[in-house]
C-alpha cells in the first residue's frame, strides 16, 4: 500500500514538489518536458538572487557506505528513433563528470562498449555482441561515460555505483560550501527521461534547501530571534559547472561499412564552461538557494513493494 504525505512548511515557491516516503527505495517521477540534447533530466531551478541553475539528487539524502542503484525509465524522441541510438550520461552534479570515466571500478551493471564486438546481422547491418555472441542493446562508452541504447524498444537500464562512490559524493556535499549528488545529462538525439527507481531514500538539491530554510525559519519565529535566519548557501549546481556537455556522444552513429547506425561515436568535445572540473577531489564552489520554485517539476516518491 502506497503511503504519502506533504513536507510540512515547505515554502511556496517549492511546494511543486509532492513526496511519499517508503521504507528502504524510492520512485521519482519526473515532470520535464526537456528532450533535448545536453539537458538535465532534472527541471531547472532559480535562485534567490534570480539565476537558473540545474537541480540534482542531493548527496546528503545518501545513506553512507551503501551503494546505489538507479533504473531509469524513459522515451525515445523521433530524432533517437531515427538515428536509430540515444544516450544519457549519469554523473556528478559536480562538475557533470560520469562516473565510469572518474571511477571505473565504482560502476556496474552494464558493460562498457569495448568490451563488445560489432557483429554482421546478415541483413546488410550489424549488432553489438558480448564474448558469448549474444547481442548486446546497451553499453557504457569508454571515452565519455554516456549510457548508449541502440535499440528503440528498450526503455530502461540498471546503472549501480559503489558504496566508494556513495562516500565521495557525500564527502563533497557535506564540506563547507560544497556540494554533490547525480544529474543525468541526455545525450545525443535527446531523450524523454520519465521516472528513476533508486535503491535508497533521495531527495532532491532544491527539497533539501526549501526544507532547510523552512524549518530554519519556524525555530527564528518560535524564539523571536530574526538573527538566527537560515543559511541557505547550501551548494548548488550552476548551469556553468556543465564540464562534458557536448561529449562525444554528440556524434550521430554513422552508417558502417555494413550498414550499421550503431558505429563508435567520434569526439565533438564541446564544453560549455568548467568551474567545477572533477567531483572526486571535492565540492569547489555553492550557490546559495532559498525560496526556490522548481520550474515545472512535479516530484513523486512512490513506496514500492
Amino acid at each position: 500500500m502506497k503511503i504519502s504525505k506533504i513536507f510540512a512548511g515547505m515554502s511556496a515557491l517549492a511546494m511543486a514538489a509532492t513526496m511519499a516516503v517508503s521504507a528502504s527505495a524510492q520512485t521519482l517521477t519526473i515532470d520535464n518536458a526537456t528532450v533535448d540534447e545536453w539537458a538535465n533530466a532534472f527541471p531547472k531551478v532559480t535562485t534567490a538572487d534570480g539565476k537558473e541553475a540545474d537541480d540534482f539528487i542531493d548527496a546528503r539524502s545518501f545513506q553512507k557506505d551503501t551503494e546505489l542503484s538507479m533504473t531509469v525509465h524513459f522515451e525515445w524522441t523521433d530524432a533517437g528513433k531515427e538515428q536509430g541510438y540515444c544516450a544519457v550520461k549519469p554523473g556528478f552534479a559536480n562538475g557533470w563528470k560520469a562516473f565510469s570515466t572518474e571511477y571505473p571500478d565504482g560502476v556496474s551493471g552494464l558493460p562498457l562498449k569495448s568490451t563488445l564486438t560489432e557483429t554482421d546481422d546478415g541483413n546488410g547491418g550489424t549488432y553489438y555482441a558480448d564474448a558469448d555472441g549474444n547481442k548486446v542493446d546497451i553499453a557504457i562508452q569508454d571515452n565519455d561515460g554516456f549510457v548508449q541504447i541502440y535499440n528503440s524498444e528498450v526503455t530502461e537500464f540498471t546503472y549501480t555505483i559503489s558504496a566508494d562512490v556513495v562516500n565521495v559524493m557525500i564527502e563533497n556535499a557535506s564540506a563547507e560550501n560544497g556540494f554533490d549528488g547525480i544529474v543525468f545529462q541526455v545525450g545525443n538525439n535527446g531523450m524523454k527521461i520519465t521516472s528513476i527507481d533508486f535503491s535508497q531514500e533521495v531527495k532532491l538539491n532544491s527539497v533539501m534547501n526549501a526544507e532547510a530554510n523552512d524549518s530554519s525559519t519556524a525555530d527564528t519565529s518560535s524564539t523571536g530571534d530574526t538573527s538566527s535566519k537560515a543559511d541557505t548557501s547550501s551548494s548548488k549546481a550552476d548551469t556553468s559547472s556543465k564540464t562534458d556537455s557536448k561529449s562525444s556522444s554528440s556524434s550521430k552513429a554513422g552508417t558502417t561499412s555494413t550498414g550499421s547506425k550503431n558505429s563508435t561515436s567520434t569526439a565533438a568535445a564541446s564544453s560549455t564552461a568548467a568551474d567545477n572540473t572533477n567531483a572526486g577531489t571535492g565540492a569547489t564552489a555553492g550557490i546559495a538557494l532559498a525560496g526556490i520554485a522548481l520550474a515545472g517539476a512535479a516530484l513523486v516518491v512512490a513506496k514500492r513493494k
